[in-house]
């Protein structure tokens, strides 16, 4: 007897080997934050020696690879909201073995779970049948689970569904190499929408007859565009409450076109741009993380000795420039006193002065000591004046720039982390709505430390 056992889980494993390998390829491709393994503790199914060997090979090839999180599906009633994106991979035993498991998954799907685009399933169903896959995909398509496939073992099967095909959703197979979720929201396919509009003067003006021609305007162009992205056939109904952006009852509830889409009776409210307080928890954030960096940027100030204050007025390059200036200018001074001797003058001694004579005079007179001497020609003299007066325009320049120079400014030390506020002076600008846009991510105290060293600016 244990002889037989033993060859008939010879001859079965390598199979259920190969549901967990490509279950755990799938895993490792998404690459989600959180991995979701469920397993059914209380079913018969789970005692059989085929379920454990998959349970086992699935969790020792995803979780050596992937957090994961391992949960008995008997312990919730409903599927609990995930904060970040996820995977939820649920064994189900083989053929019609499961089907009680799977009424009770169909049960647990949370139809108002957020962020549905983030969220994925993967069920494994050995040996299940294509009539067993298409009612475990409808009933997950009316608890409104967009991303979905099935393992089976059959037919090389994996195994998708198409909510948007022509006569209703289908089954698909996928192959090897494909994409294992596809983007269904592309091309609905003339699948009905219904959008919540109302009439705005300027934003939303209708058109007839507005139920299926829609409106004028910016919020009726951005709808009828959507509309047409999506290829899906769009309705346009009022709020049933005869409401528009809604108001808050004594009861807790709301109305409005936000109280149609959290009904079900609608899937899309172009116009709206607001909402109250109390309708705020109901309305879906697509962004999925609460947690935000807020990045403060200071240029690091730059230690040097005081001295190179007096070097570093003007940059390197101006000063190679200004020394070129003088040189050049000491030359044509010298050229011009060698073509003076060209010029006979009878009774006039002739300026006559070497290179580095000529240099030192051109010195003294850039920081304001008189010439010793002049020549007689007044190209010379006025060529000396040029010299004088640009001088006293670049001693002007510098000791301007030399005495913004000696203002330096003082740094606050870095800080890592909000709380480290409270031990700084300083003042925090931005427009009002960053502040706006920061305040869910921080807490009570530290969005206190920016409000009292807020400076608000305004738009305009």
């Amino acid at each position: 007897m244990k002889f037989l056992v033993g060859l008939l889980l010879q001859l079965y494993l390598p199979g259920i080997y190969a549901l967990a390998g490509i279950a755990c390829r799938i895993a490792v491709e998404q690459n989600v934050q959180v991995t979701y393994l469920y397993r059914c503790a209380s079913c018969l199914a789970s005692l059989d020696a085929d379920y454990s060997a998959l349970e086992v090979d699935l969790y020792r090839c995803v979780g050596s690879r992937l957090p994961v999180i391992t949960r008995n599906i008997e312990a919730h009633e409903l599927e609990p909201f995930r904060r970040t994106d996820s995977l939820s991979i649920f064994q189900i035993p083989a053929a019609e073995k499961g089907d009680s498991l799977v009424r009770r998954i169909l049960d647990m799907l949370n139809p108002r779970q957020r962020r549905k685009h983030l969220h994925k399933y993967l069920f494994i169903w050995p040996d299940a049948g294509r009539h067993q896959l298409l009612r475990l995909f409808r009933g997950s398509w009316a608890k409104k689970m967009l991303y979905g496939l099935a393992i089976t073992g059959r037919e090389n099967g994996t195994f998708d569904f198409d909510p948007f095909a022509w006569g209703g959703l289908q089954v698909v197979q996928r192959l090897d190499g494909e994409v294992f979720y596809p983007r269904k929201m592309k091309d609905l396919r003339g699948y009905p929408l219904r959008f919540s509009m109302f009439t705005d003067p300027l934003m939303a003006v209708p058109r007839s007859p507005v139920e299926t021609a829609g409106y004028q305007a910016v919020d009726g162009v951005a709808a009828r565009v959507i509309g047409e992205m999506l290829n899906a056939s769009v309705t346009y109904v009022f709020p049933e409450d005869n409401e528009s952006y809604g108001r808050c009852l004594p009861d807790g509830n709301f109305t409005g076109v936000v109280s149609d889409i959290v009904g079900g009776h609608t899937h899309f409210a172009p116009n709206s741009r607001f909402v109250l307080d109390c309708i705020w928890p109901a309305v879906e954030v697509l962004y999925p993380y609460t947690r935000r960096n807020l990045h403060l940027v200071v240029p690091a100030s730059e230690i040097q000795p005081e001295y190179l204050i007096f070097v570093r007025v003007f940059r390197r390059t101006v000063w190679c420039l200004l020394l070129v200036t003088l040189l050049v200018v000491v030359l044509v001074f010298w050229v011009m006193q060698r073509l003076q001797r060209r010029i006979p003058r009878l009774g006039v001694t002739q300026f006559q002065a070497t290179w580095y004579e000529i240099l030192e005079m051109f010195g003294k007179t850039h920081v304001g000591e008189p010439a010793g001497r002049l020549s007689s020609f007044s190209s010379m003299r006025t060529f000396l004046m040029g010299w004088i007066l640009f001088s006293y325009v670049l001693s002007t320049i510098y000791f301007a720039k030399l005495e913004s120079g000696f203002v330096r400014p003082s740094y606050e030390e870095q800080v890592d982390r909000v709380e480290d506020l409270a031990h700084l002076d300083v003042h925090i600008y931005a427009v009002t709505t960053m502040y706006d846009a920061v305040r869910s991510a921080l807490t009570e105290y530290q969005y206190g430390l920016l409000e009292n060293r807020s400076r608000q600016l305004p738009w305009d």
